[in-house]
């Protein structure tokens, strides 16, 4: 029986540490997906491809961590490389992942084997006018397969007797968000051929749908939001005007207009924050100024208070301590003169009591300066012989005649005013 409940809480046991274990990868595996998505968003390309490369080896068919890997990739500048690898990843794992057809068009690459050709009636009505000059070319036709936001394209091509033809290709503007049935009939016309085309003879080539040009179409309703940003902005805002035409020239980089206004504003901003930085600094510097003049208004007072009661030492700062590896106990310190006379053979005497404040001993030594001008401050330092029993010393100053020269310590905030 006992055995029996040893076996069964063994087991109990077991699968509780299991379940622990697979709600930790689920943990981390979900963490490593969120921290993937949001590095990328944040623009952090080369950590966002790490963790998506470490989520790939947990999850080998994760669809985000390739989603992920490939758009670090192209947004790192690698495009060409960036659509190999999705041409792999969709033959071997994205036709199950919904996202991977918003990924081809997001980063320019064919989907394999979903490009729309166009089935019949594929010349113009209008092939064999000599003349194409201001000529509309209608194109008939319909789809092998059911398009849904398609951009069109139509290529015509123009030729003269004896020539090799010439291809343009016409972006439709009708036919972007269209919906196209399959086999449904369509029509396209292409009005006013452009006039350096005069005399040539038109022939249609194909009709589909081209990827560039739908990541045209997103770039310019982008480019359409960031100029309405642009226009509720005050021109006094430096750095958004900056900011949003940096992201035109992230949009459009060879557009040298939105190039010169990056750089115009970013100039602007940068010497604007200088200057900003200057008047900071200033109005620093004169707070600080304004505060050392009150404080030596205050140590004027201070000083003058002092003289009144016949003050000629102030004590700057003084310590006392006996080393481990010496028999000696050493009082080192600087002292201030702030008489109108130089004092001579000045004696710096310590004397030492102990805890029941009884007195010990008196030791003395004289001043490092001698004799002490008027503002001036001069170390000292006295060694006296240890003993176990000093627990508190008192300073005190004289002549060599014995005269006592009256002291005070010093206030710390008016010390750097006497170093």
């Amino acid at each position: 029986m006992f055995n029996f409940i040893k076996w069964i809480s063994l087991i109990a046991s077991t699968a509780c540490l299991t379940v622990f274990c697979v709600n930790d990868a689920i943990s981390q595996q979900y963490n490593l997906q969120k921290e993937c998505v949001s590095l990328y968003e944040k623009r952090d390309f080369v950590k966002s491809l790490k963790k998506c490369q470490r989520l790939l080896k947990l999850m080998p068919n994760s669809c985000v961590a390739h989603e992920y890997i490939i758009r670090n990739v192209f947004e790192m500048g690698n495009q060409s490389f960036a659509r190999e690898i999705f041409v792999s990843a969709y033959n071997s794992k994205g036709k199950r992942c919904p996202q991977f057809k918003r990924l081809g068009n997001d980063i320019g690459a064919i989907i394999p084997d979903t490009f729309p050709t166009l089935m019949s009636d594929t010349s113009p009505t209008q092939s064999k006018v000599v003349n194409c000059l201001n000529s509309n070319i209608t194109v008939k036709g319909s789809f092998e397969r059911s398009l849904n936001k398609t951009i069109g394209v139509v290529k015509i091509n123009f030729k003269r007797e004896n020539d090799d033809y010439i291809e343009i290709v016409y972006w439709i503007e009708k036919l972007p968000m269209l919906l196209l049935e399959k086999n449904m009939p369509i029509q396209v016309i292409v009005n006013n051929v452009q006039e350096s085309f005069g005399g040539y003879n038109c022939q249609f080539v194909s009709f589909g749908r081209d990827t560039k040009l739908k990541l045209a179409v997103r770039a310019k309703a982008k480019e359409k939001k960031y100029l309405q940003e642009l226009s509720k902005v005050s021109k006094k805002n430096l750095k958004e005007y900056a900011r949003i035409y940096g992201k035109l020239v992230d949009l459009f980089p060879d557009n040298k207009i939105y190039l010169e206004k990056q750089k115009k504003y970013s100039r602007k901003w940068i010497l604007y924050q200088e200057k900003i930085k200057k008047k900071r600094i200033a109005l620093i510097e004169e707070a600080e100024k304004d505060q050392k003049k009150k404080r030596r208004e205050e140590f004027t007072g201070f000083v003058k208070r002092t003289e009144l009661l016949g003050v000629k030492f102030l004590v700057l700062n003084w310590k006392w301590y006996a080393p481990e590896d010496s028999r000696w106990v050493r009082v080192v310190g600087q002292v201030y003169n702030f008489s109108r006379t130089r004092i001579k053979d000045t004696r710096v005497i310590v004397s030492f009591y102990d805890s029941n404040n009884r007195f010990i001993d008196t030791y003395s030594g004289m001043l490092i300066y001698n004799p002490i001008m008027p503002s001036q401050t001069s170390p000292f330092k006295v060694l006296a012989p240890y003993n176990p029993l000093m627990h508190k010393a008192v300073l005190t100053f004289a002549t060599q005649s014995g005269k006592v020269i009256t002291s005070t310590v010093c206030p710390e905030k008016y010390i750097n005013f006497l170093e």
